[in-house]
């Protein structure tokens, strides 16, 4: 599935992926080779697998919250390369959409959906601690 963020493509994107994949449903694929990862043939799994998660998206918009402050905070990690872990959180309820974001998907809550997103993280390896500071582990 594509990489896709709603505050930049807008509320329709979902709409617009489930089109994207009846169109490719109707294609004689036999093998995908996608920008990321390896080539695979088994196409209609990997379209049923997205529709589910698009659905899943669309019946719960928790989910795209949380999707979309991930995002944020890894490609804010991304940009600064590091962060020291006692100014992070602060950096980030200074930009609009990071609270923008918390707003309208959970009605504030700020810290606790950064400690809840940040030690899923952490304990996943996507960002890691280093000397005071917060790095991920995802490439650009």
């Amino acid at each position: 599935m594509a990489v896709m963020t709603m505050r930049v493509e807008g509320s329709g994107a979902l709409f617009s992926m489930l089109e994207s994949l009846e169109k490719i449903a109707a294609l004689d694929v036999r093998v995908v080779y996608p920008g990321h990862g390896k080539p695979f043939s088994d196409v209609k799994a990997a379209i049923e697998k997205n529709r589910k998660k698009i659905s899943a998206y669309l019946d719960c918009r928790e989910r795209i919250g949380d999707d979309l402050l991930k995002k944020i905070i890894v490609y804010t990690l991304l940009m600064e390369r590091s962060v020291p872990e006692e100014t992070f959180f602060r950096k980030l309820l200074g930009t609009h959409w990071f609270r923008e974001t918390l707003d309208l998907y959970f009605g504030g809550g700020y810290d606790g959906k950064y400690c809840e997103i940040m030690e899923g993280f952490l304990k996943r390896g996507v960002v890691v601690r280093r000397e005071g500071s917060l790095y991920t582990t995802v490439k650009p």
